[in-house]
């Protein structure tokens, strides 16, 4: 019985899996307003009763592809973090793999930006909360790397709280001006101006 229940529990898994990859194909080629269950349905190559039974809606679909997102992020921030030597060293490296996993993934936040109002991962109610934390891990992360920053005398002895909002804040204008924007300049081509602004400000 137990083994019966553990297959079932791969199968369905395989096929959420399945479902959740062409729901992203599907909303890259037609957006989210221009999908369908039924479209999804022959995407995935799946019955639509079988759709029904993994996700209510075409909505939680869309928002468990944006926890999904969110958290594959924080996972490479953390593994970028965890790589790195300590303190500004650290913060350079957790923002060029922002701008890696962003640039990798482009057409997906096109998307999501045409459905919001910007950017800014300030998610509201609608997103749901297990994206509103994994944004506040992030950056509870972000402040300790500065604190720890500040601490080695390579940043300025300010708010470390502060400076991590204000940091966050200046990727993700660069992020959000990349995305929207349609340039076939890679984002990675921006990173000398966005660590110049970060390290050194705008002032000669």
């Amino acid at each position: 019985m137990a083994t019966q229940t553990h297959r079932r529990e791969r199968e369905r898994a395989a096929r959420r899996r399945v479902l959740l990859a062409a729901a992203e194909r599907l909303f890259q080629r037609h957006g989210y307003r221009g999908a369908t269950m039924a479209a999804l349905a022959r995407e995935a190559e799946l019955p639509l009763a079988t759709i029904y039974a993994l996700f209510p809606s075409k909505e939680r679909i869309y928002f468990t592809l944006i926890e999904e997102r969110a958290a594959e992020l924080f996972a490479a921030i953390q593994e970028a973090a965890a790589a790195a030597e300590p303190g500004l060293a650290r913060l350079l490296a957790v923002v060029r793999r922002v701008v890696a996993y962003f640039e990798a993934r482009r057409a997906f936040f096109q998307i999501y930006i045409s459905t919001r109002s910007g950017l800014e991962w300030t998610v509201k109610d609608d997103l749901g909360e297990e994206v509103n934390r994994i944004y506040n891990r992030h950056l509870d992360l972000l402040e300790g790397i500065v604190a720890e920053a500040i601490a080695r005398g390579e940043l300025r002895q300010l708010p470390p709280k502060e400076v991590a909002h204000g940091i966050a804040g200046l990727v993700n204008a660069f992020l959000f001006q990349w995305v929207v924007g349609r340039s076939e300049r890679p984002l990675s081509e921006q990173l000398p101006v966005l660590e110049e602004m970060l390290l050194h400000g705008v002032a000669p």
